[in-house]
């Protein structure tokens, strides 16, 4: 099983289109759409945010700057 978020496009027949990733394989494949009518999609296409992600999976975040502490590490 394989969870994909997506920004998808309904046209005035109510045919949804949206882009899957490339390690999707092609042909058909059963998924299920969940309409979220108070998102706000931007036009603008942004990196996520990875600080977000880890602290949605529950993880903390290592004080300081770790590559640059990491750095010093190495260099002692």
């Amino acid at each position: 099983m394989l969870t994909i978020e997506a920004v998808a496009t309904i046209d005035a027949e109510g045919t949804l289109t949206v882009r899957a990733p490339k390690p999707v394989p092609v042909g058909r494949h059963r998924v299920v759409v969940i309409i979220d009518e108070a998102a706000e999609v931007s036009p603008t296409r942004r990196l996520p945010s990875l600080a977000d992600f880890r602290a949605n999976l529950g993880a903390t975040p290592p004080p300081g700057n770790a590559v640059l502490e990491a750095r010093e590490i190495e260099r002692s």
